[in-house]
């Protein structure tokens, strides 16, 4: 049954620095038949104590190294930051490579999960220091990849790049203006990808960003900022509120303060950043808020009265922080507010799109809250409807390789997702699938004459009437 399902290989490693042969890495696997998704995870914590570049620097390395492969739903290649939750959950302790492969089978649970290992590794004994390697071979199947001197020559299809080798000529010295004329500068170019390169080598300052409120969207905010060469800082509302946490050493070195609390608790944290002040928050430093209903002039009033230039940066995208997710980088933003807020604002977005609320009032903010909340929220109404509505009959999902009769989410979440990829790639009525897409009413007619005979059949009967007049409606005028 493991065998008929779709692999999905995990591709740990410090990756300090992600060089070629790593980024070559993911094309060889699904290339090769070894996997159809490839999950690369940088380790945030060494088990044997060894010294790494801060991890979130290694992951942006790491997703820049990996960006040919794409991004976002529907990527074969990802690069997570998993191991992070994962040494937060064991309360900082460095996990195993077993953590990471059972913490990703439970969140991956119609995939079948492979290890991706090195041959020098395994043929060098180093498995036996590992922990629990036994388990892992018997359970993650391992993908054992022919390194040089540790395998056949002509098995050997990946370039041999020593990452000790990469260290040794960046404490060199390589870096700054004289990069170009060093002889180790053309050889670090031939081990490492270019976009990796200018992250390495170049002398560039630093842009911290204060991140106020660990929330759903603080550990996505947080990546999509690292990813795109930021240094976001995080410190929570209420310990701000409550004087627990204080604003961190150098603030003054901070680009701005983004507020990433819930909306009810804006007003207590702006007050409470003000009453820092004389702790060092910078006079005139800009200050943002995530929520999209509310004027940043009118919930950050106390910061706007103490000098500083406020604005609004409303992630336009459904955030959660159990899911580990990519969407962040191509969403777009709702942006308003101080001239210095705003350029902050565009500074983070950088090539991003974004919504220009500047001016809007409070109902139009409100409009502009609404139409994001109908599209995100109200989705689940329907999902569960279906869902019910499949329960009502008894039906269950079966199918080679499953025993999990009776879930409905692998083929409802199957048909969501290509009914909303048709919709962004073709439009209104082209991506509209269906009865009434083929002018076929006797079919709705005959779904409301079955729902009547559900029970508790009157809220479906009103749901599906409605949603269908107004489909028609529409197909009607873009006809």
């Amino acid at each position: 049954m493991r065998d008929s399902l779709p692999v999905l290989a995990v591709f740990g490693g410090s990756f300090d620095p992600p060089h070629l042969g790593h980024a070559m890495m993911p094309s060889y696997l699904l290339a090769a038949g070894h996997a159809e998704r490839v999950l690369v995870a940088p380790c945030f914590a060494h088990a044997l104590g060894k010294k790494m570049r801060p991890f979130l620097e290694r992951v942006a390395m790491t997703r820049a190294a990996m960006a040919g492969y794409g991004s976002g739903r529907g990527a074969r290649v990802e690069v997570s930051d998993v191991e992070a939750r994962i040494f937060a959950a064991n309360g900082g302790a460095p996990s195993y490579t077993l953590d990471l492969l059972e913490t990703v089978q439970k969140s991956h649970t119609e995939w079948r999960i492979r290890l991706v290992i090195g041959s020098d590794i395994v043929e060098s004994g180093e498995t036996e220091k590992w922990h629990r390697w036994s388990e892992i071979d018997s359970r993650f199947d391992p993908i054992i990849v022919p390194r040089a001197g540790f395998s056949a020559p002509n098995e050997v299809l990946l370039p041999d790049v020593s990452s000790s080798r990469i260290r040794a000529l960046l404490r060199s010295g390589i870096e700054g203006e004289s990069m170009g004329a060093a002889s180790g500068y053309a050889e670090l170019r031939r081990l490492l990808p270019a976009a990796v390169i200018p992250r390495l080598t170049a002398s560039r300052p630093r842009k911290r960003i204060l991140l106020v409120g660990r929330g759903h969207a603080f550990s996505n905010v947080e990546r999509w900022l690292s990813s795109r060469g930021f240094e976001p800082r995080g410190i929570g509302g209420r310990g701000v509120v409550d004087g627990s946490e204080g604003l961190p050493d150098q603030i003054e070195t901070y680009m701005g303060v983004w507020l990433l609390c819930a909306d009810p608790h804006l007003p207590e944290v702006a007050r409470a950043l003000v009453g820092q002040r004389g702790q060092g928050l910078p006079p005139g430093m800009p200050v943002l808020h995530a929520a999209g209903a509310l004027i940043a002039a009118d919930s950050l009033a106390g910061l706007a009265a103490a000098g500083h230039p406020v604005g609004t940066m409303h992630p336009i995208c459904s955030l959660r922080s159990e899911r580990d997710s990519d969407d962040l980088m191509q969403a777009g933003f709702g942006v308003e507010g101080a001239p210095r807020a705003r350029e902050l604002a565009l500074e983070l977005l950088g090539p991003q799109p974004w919504i220009d609320l500047q001016g809007c009032d409070a109902m139009q903010r409100q409009r502009y809250h609404g139409a994001c909340a109908l599209l995100a929220n109200h989705l689940a109404v329907l999902w569960d409807a279906a869902t019910q509505l499949l329960g009502e009959f008894g039906s269950q999902v079966g199918g080679r390789g499953t025993d999990r009769h009776g879930d409905h989410q692998a083929v409802l979440g199957t048909l969501l997702r290509s009914s909303m990829d048709n919709l962004l790639q073709l439009g209104i009525p082209a991506g509209v699938t269906g009865p009434l897409a083929r002018g076929n009413r006797t079919a709705v007619a005959a779904h409301l004459e079955a729902l009547s005979a559900v029970a508790g059949g009157r809220e479906y009967i009103d749901l599906y009437r409605v949603l269908s007049e107004r489909l028609e409606r529409l197909l009607s005028r873009t006809a």
